[in-house]
């Protein structure tokens, strides 16, 4: 069996394409998309997520507290 070394998904993935797939009335500023929550019903831009890494938390769930992906 092979080894395998350290896969970088920053360098791999394209945040930016796979983001404006899914999210709702998105806005881009520098490397940060805003734009309405795919997990609860929103009305205001709650989501955001750094284009950079991947990585979002959630302004307002329905819990009332922000939660952020563990994973990229």
């Amino acid at each position: 069996m092979a080894v395998r070394e350290n896969v970088d998904l920053d360098r791999i993935v394209n945040y930016r394409a796979e983001y404006t797939a899914v999210i709702e009335k998105y806005q881009i500023a520098g490397d940060n998309l805003v734009g309405l929550c795919p997990f609860h019903r929103d009305k205001q831009s709650s989501f955001s997520v750094d284009l950079k890494t991947g990585q979002w938390p959630s302004v307002s769930p329905p819990s009332g507290r922000a939660k952020r992906n563990p994973v990229a």
